[in-house]
């Protein structure tokens, strides 16, 4: 599969290295400055040039601002001829730019996910069950660690996690009184740390722990190109990253 890779930070340099491992071609969209992200280390992408390959997907590790250049490369495709699939593993996206993901789904299909990990994706399954089960009274907490590179904080898979519990979100806590209903999510930005997310359910007594450890970044590029291939032939819209990689592993 021809695939086109945006993003020339460490997220899109794994994702080209694991391509060339395996069975696929990397489609490069024409050169860009690197510019520094929302999420991310760097970013190459406007509009892709003429290439004897053309991609048969798209797989994004870039910048939030990046989300128009792919929607035009996608649309060039399309009118060509080609509803390429589009994964989408870019963090922080304003409204704006959601609005622009929604017309790409018009035409190609689309995933979008701030974590592609399957393990990431079990525990938040985990974490709707444990809601349902624990009840209103549970004091819910989350803690993630990255590395001192990562610039939005919290993570979007933190906002992810937070988002499931139903919940109002806080981020940090930093003026006294009691806690609410609230579910409290907390950064910590150090060394190397790949990603660590847990999600804490405190009650009376006891206290069950959620957590969810990467020890490398190739499981996020893994779920990215897995997910492309999944996309591959499927109507327009929006898909979901768990069907995906449920079938997979």
């Amino acid at each position: 599969m021809n695939i086109c890779v945006f993003g020339d930070g460490i997220m899109g340099n794994i994702v080209r290295q694991m391509l060339l491992e395996g069975e696929d071609c990397v489609v490069e969209p024409a050169a860009a400055a690197s510019e520094q992200g929302a999420a991310n280390d760097g970013a190459a992408g406007k509009v892709m040039e003429p290439a004897a390959a053309k991609p048969e997907g798209m797989i994004d590790f870039s910048y939030p601002g990046n989300i128009q250049n792919i929607y035009e490369s996608a649309r060039k495709l399309y009118e060509e001829g080609t509803a390429v699939p589009v994964v989408i593993a870019t963090t922080g996206y304003n409204d704006e730019q959601m609005a622009i993901i929604e017309k790409i789904a018009e035409f190609s299909p689309v995933m979008l996910s701030s974590n592609f990990s399957y393990g990431i994706n079990c525990m938040a399954e985990l974490v709707e069950h444990a809601m349902a089960m624990t009840g209103e009274d549970t004091d819910v907490e989350i803690i993630e660690k990255h590395h001192n590179r990562k610039t939005d904080v919290p993570s979007g898979t933190a906002l992810m996690l937070a988002k499931l519990t139903g919940r109002a979100i806080l981020c940090g806590r930093s003026t006294p009184g009691r806690r609410g209903r609230e579910v409290g999510v907390h950064s910590v930005r150090g060394g190397n740390i790949f990603g660590e997310h847990t999600v804490i359910f405190a009650m009376d007594d006891e206290v069950i722990e959620i957590k969810h450890t990467a020890y490398s970044r190739r499981i996020f590029a893994k779920g990215a190109i897995e997910a492309v291939h999944w996309l591959e032939g499927k109507p327009a819209g929006m898909y979901n990253v768990l069907d995906c990689l449920t079938g997979l592993c």
